[in-house]
């Protein structure tokens, strides 16, 4: 900050106060002399009609110290604008923490243990893994297996199979017959040793020949050294499109418009509100795989999710009541209105995620939601947002009254007396 620059509203009358109340011969203008600013200058500033300057405030800091904060609490927080940003923009935010979480995933050292673990080198004969011990040697086989199938993954005839494949996925997605997830994991199989080439103008209503092509998907898994049998058809495919996706080191998102801005927070109002619980219906989020993968129409049901999960599945040990890891599930829930100096008021929103698979549930929170200022003129209209969005049946507008006015708070309507 240069010397010219101006401080808020705020830390303009905290400065000021602070030096005016230093010691009890200490007056506002004699604060003014100090500064060679006129008299009024003070006043106005303690109301926050005028902001010092940093020259200023450098000024009042050396002769008076740092003024003393009011107490408060520390949150790190989403900020957010108003009830209507919130509420607008959280399903893209989740759908942003889901690709962010399958990316972590998929950029993991885990991830990729579990998929070199499934790939087979078809003649190691040629190859020469040296190392004083078996780990080592695995492992080096574990980096052979990885390298070759990225490899294969940048060729143009591994692009060209995928774009065909997604073709056939959307033929088959419009056959009334084809129900079942699984069902369609099987047919999509049926293309494993078929010409890339061919793949497109393929009816999937006609039976298929499983004769061994060279220039097949799994003739390229066999250029590169590798059996494609030892993974899935399906699973090829999902590595592709994930591939493709996250080939920037994981760093694409195309939900990062909704991130929000990150920041930390003293709240230092009084608590007017509060209000914890857990929802009736739990809060699921945004499901990001539509971005991942590219169906050129929409599906009659979510199999991208189910073939997504299921090589997930193949891949790691977590339970299968898990693998919804990456989809936001809220659970509880803790909403706060505090009123502040200024009369205008801040909302603190938390959401936990936790399960209750015995004895009472509990609000631990794993995300903060801060909205900074909410005037006082449209308090109530802000927290009726909030209400439809929480689910609650209603809010006890007299007791939220009744604590304004005991705090000093401003109450649209009511007279003063």
């Amino acid at each position: 900050m240069t010397t010219q620059e101006k401080l808020s509203t705020q830390d303009t009358k905290r400065l000021l106060d602070h030096a005016c109340c230093s010691s009890t011969n200490m007056t506002a203008a004699k604060v003014a002399e100090f500064l060679d600013v006129p008299a009024p200058r003070i006043s106005e500033g303690r109301s926050q009609a005028w902001r010092l300057t940093a020259a200023h405030a450098s000024k009042l800091i050396d002769k008076f110290g740092q003024p003393r904060g009011k107490p408060g609490i520390f949150v790190r927080a989403e900020e957010r604008l108003s009830i209507d940003e919130f509420i607008d923009s959280e399903l893209d935010y989740s759908k942003y923490r889901d690709l962010e979480k399958i990316s972590k995933f998929y950029h993991s050292k885990h991830f990729n243990v579990q998929l070199a673990e499934k790939l087979t080198i078809i003649d190691e004969t040629s190859l020469d893994f040296e190392g004083s011990n078996d780990d080592g040697i695995e492992a080096q086989k574990q980096h052979y297996k990885l390298g070759q199938v990225f490899a294969l993954m940048e060729t143009d005839e591994f692009q060209h199979w995928l774009i065909a494949a997604e073709s056939f996925l959307d033929k088959i997605n419009l056959i009334d017959s084809y129900q079942d997830p699984q069902d369609i994991f099987l047919k999509f199989h049926s293309i494993t040793y078929c010409v890339i080439d061919d793949i497109g103008n393929i009816d999937p209503t006609q039976n298929l020949s499983y004769s061994e092509y060279e220039n097949s998907i799994f003739g390229l898994f066999e250029k590169y050294n590798i059996r494609n049998d030892s993974i899935t058809t399906i699973d090829i495919f999902n590595l592709g499109q994930l591939n493709n996706h996250f080939n920037d080191n994981g760093r694409v998102n195309r939900f990062d418009h909704a991130k929000p801005l990150m920041k930390e927070f003293i709240i230092t109002g009084r608590e007017i509100w509060v209000h914890e619980s857990i929802f009736n219906e739990y809060k699921i989020g945004g499901k990001s795989i539509d971005s991942i993968f590219i169906p050129k129409k929409d599906p009659k049901h979510d199999w991208k999710y189910v073939l997504f999960r299921d090589m997930i599945n193949l891949l790691s040990p977590m339970k299968s009541n898990e693998l919804e890891f990456s989809v936001d599930r809220w659970t509880t829930y803790k909403v706060s209105i505090f009123l502040n100096d200024n009369c205008d008021y801040s909302l603190l929103l938390e959401l936990g995620s936790q399960y209750f698979r015995s004895g009472d549930p509990y609000h631990y929170p794993d995300r903060h939601i801060v909205i900074p200022e909410i005037s006082a003129s449209q308090l109530f209209n802000e927290l009726e947002k909030i209400r439809k969005w929480l689910t609650l049946p209603d809010l006890p507008i007299d007791n939220i009254k009744y604590k304004i006015a005991r705090n000093g708070g401003y109450i649209s309507g009511a007279t003063v007396i």
